[in-house]
């Protein structure tokens, strides 16, 4: 099967996975919160979009910014809506954006989109009640390596402007990352035994292999974590077979000095663990990895 092929199969049965899992699974008996904003415009492009999840109680709230997953190629915003009310249900004031996907979207597309909106919730998030100082990243699989890039680039103005990410926001007002099992490394993920992501690489990439392996160093945060990077939680499962770019990380975290935590939820105890288990919350490994993440957080926020 041709990359090209491949790339529309993967995006014919992600687009079929998530009619099925939002109306049957993924959002069943969502925790309630204060008010749910749908398909806030944060640029020109109809992929620019988000749904903004606003808690009880009074402000000012914490700010998390999650960012979906789909390999780059797929993935919706409202599929994360559960996820999304169980962080604002603990008093977070949570935006999910929408990015421009491949293969349609040429690189640097995501990453551009990934700064264009973290910078829209910085400007706007007062509206909401929230205290843009204290802003959390998140995401999983794709959205988790979006956010682990945006936040490590902002340490390195060169990476931003290769990008053409405009206008950053302040490096310090980020607090703190949650990363479920993402790619971290893309270099070493186009040998990995994940189903293809050698084209799904190629989707983020180019086709130019010349050109496609100076940007996979590029748009690795592995290669551009520095002192001072906010802490991380690291989250995936043994069963999935890109957990390794996880502990990689966290390795790297280590001997920087970034503060981190590295939770892998081992075969034998949780053979559910596979990649996406997040969007089960009725999975052991999901409420687990959902408490851990609020936690983390709570402790971030003084």
């Amino acid at each position: 099967m041709s990359a090209r092929i491949a790339v529309y199969v993967l995006k014919a049965l992600g687009a079929a996975v998530l009619f099925f899992g939002r109306a049957l699974v993924f959002n069943w008996d969502a925790p309630r919160i204060g008010r749910q904003i749908g398909n806030l415009r944060y640029g020109p492009d109809p992929s620019h979009r988000m749904d903004v999840y606003v808690p009880r109680g009074d402000p000012p709230y914490p700010i998390l910014v999650f960012v979906h997953g789909g390999g780059w190629i797929t993935g919706s915003k409202e599929a994360y809506a559960r996820i999304c009310r169980s962080f604002a249900a603990r008093g977070y004031l949570v935006f999910c954006p929408t990015y421009r996907l491949a293969p349609r979207a040429k690189y640097p597309a995501g990453l551009q989109d990934t700064g264009a909106a973290v910078r829209w919730i910085y400007d706007h998030a007062w509206a909401f009640g929230g205290l843009r100082s204290t802003i959390f990243l998140a995401g999983d699989s794709a959205g988790a390596h979006l956010s682990c890039w945006y936040a490590t680039a902002l340490a390195k103005p060169e990476l931003l402007a290769e990008a053409a990410v405009d206008r950053p926001v302040p490096r310090q007002s980020v607090r703190g990352l949650l990363l479920f099992y993402g790619v971290y490394d893309v270099r070493q993920a186009v040998d990995a035994r994940f189903p293809f992501v050698r084209s799904l690489a190629r989707c983020l990439l180019g086709d130019d292999p010349e050109l496609a392996a100076r940007r996979a160093a590029a748009v690795s945060p592995i290669c551009h974590v520095a002192p001072g990077a906010p802490p991380m939680l690291l989250c995936a499962g043994e069963p999935d077979l890109l957990h390794p770019q996880s502990i990689a990380l966290a390795e790297v975290l280590r001997r920087h000095g970034v503060p981190h935590r590295l939770l892998i939820f081992d075969r034998r105890r949780f053979p559910a663990a596979h990649h996406a288990f997040l969007n089960f919350y009725f999975l052991r490994c999901a409420r687990i990895a959902m408490h851990e993440a609020v936690q983390f957080m709570d402790g971030l926020r003084a």
